[in-house]
């Protein structure tokens, strides 16, 4: 073999090696992307699940405050007529009907 065909061989070589590696790292970057994005994306989606879920239980505890509150009036209402009942017969009046 010539000098320059060995000389040519070896920069064939040496090229066609580096576009190899080239084409292997960017292959390697390529789905480095593409896990980071779709671990991305799949952190949003939990996230909105979570923020769904948090919602949710939100509304359930406001909805039984909500309920707590109406019983509390009636029982404060129920409370007031039999405190006044008791005022009522106490002084020995008749209590006002209802």
């Amino acid at each position: 073999m010539h000098p320059a065909e060995l000389t040519l061989t070896i920069i064939g070589t040496f090229v066609s090696s580096f576009l190899i590696a080239y084409a292997v790292i960017y292959g390697i970057e390529v789905l480095v992307e593409v896990i980071v994005e779709w671990r991305e994306q799949r952190r949003q989606v939990q996230m909105a699940r979570i923020e769904a879920d948090l919602d949710a239980a939100q509304n359930d505890l406001r909805l039984a405050v909500l309920a707590l509150a109406e019983h509390l009036a009636a029982d404060r209402d129920e409370a007031s007529r039999a405190l006044t009942r008791a005022a009522y017969l106490s002084s020995g009046g008749v209590p006002p009907v209802e």
